[in-house]
């Protein structure tokens, strides 16, 4: 595969891992109004730890490829970091906010 579509694909999952991160709870009311056998606790913690999964899958990614100079995988390392760390923390806020 190309390195420009590799690219592309990662900056896609870094993009939907954000937006499943910010709007899990919106993303649950959606789930449950069109499938009203999953519960709330089930479509929270499906978003909540999807969106952690993609960011942890998409940083090891590029740890582990032999592909890669250090300078892509540096900078996804930091968009991983600066855009992960903080929302993970707030969607498993939520998350605990929920269960709770």
């Amino acid at each position: 595969m190309n390195t420009v579509v590799r690219n592309v694909l990662s900056l896609m999952g870094l993009l939907l891992a954000v937006l499943l991160g910010i709007f899990a709870q919106d993303i649950t009311y959606f789930l449950n109004e069109q499938i009203p056998a999953l519960s709330l606790t089930a479509g929270i913690t499906l978003t909540t730890f999807m969106s952690v999964a993609l960011f942890i899958s998409i940083l090891f990614y590029y740890l582990l490829s032999k592909k890669y100079t250090s300078k892509t995988t540096f900078t996804y390392m930091i968009i991983s970091s600066f855009l992960g760390i903080p929302i993970s923390l707030f969607s498993l806020l939520v998350f605990s906010m929920w269960v709770a």
